[in-house]
């Protein structure tokens, strides 16, 4: 809670925060131990915003890279890596519980509500 009351409240409503990145492509990597406390992380996150009344202002997502798929190719066949659907899964679930947006890239600042639209963007852009 103290970090959301000094990063992030602190500077509100003067600055634009969108969103908190919980980990950066935690799933997939190296690390089994970090997929392990992903999502406790991300509900912390996200209870230290409730707490604050800043859970309608400031997103809670989690970045993930191609690794968390064990196949992405088409993309009607993806599917995640077995290892990491236990992780993968339940994460899902919380995003979905607390009403999150979707995918946000941050690059671009676009909001995509899923996958296949984050994906056929810059396909037709191309």
């Amino acid at each position: 809670m103290n970090w959301i009351k000094e990063n992030v409240q602190a500077f509100l409503p003067g600055t634009h925060i969108r969103g908190i990145a919980v980990g950066n492509e935690i799933l997939g990597g190296g690390s089994s131990e970090l997929w392990e406390v992903l999502l406790p992380a991300a509900k912390n996150v996200y209870s230290a915003l409730y707490r604050l009344d800043l859970q309608d202002t400031v997103q809670v997502s989690s970045p993930h890279s191609e690794a968390v798929f064990a196949n992405s190719f088409p993309p009607s066949a993806c599917i995640f890596r077995p290892d990491v659907l236990p992780f993968m899964r339940p994460l899902l679930q919380f995003f979905s519980q607390i009403d999150n947006p979707g995918i946000y890239d941050a690059k671009t600042k676009l909001d995509y509500d899923n996958m296949f639209e984050a994906q056929v963007d810059p396909a037709y852009a191309a």
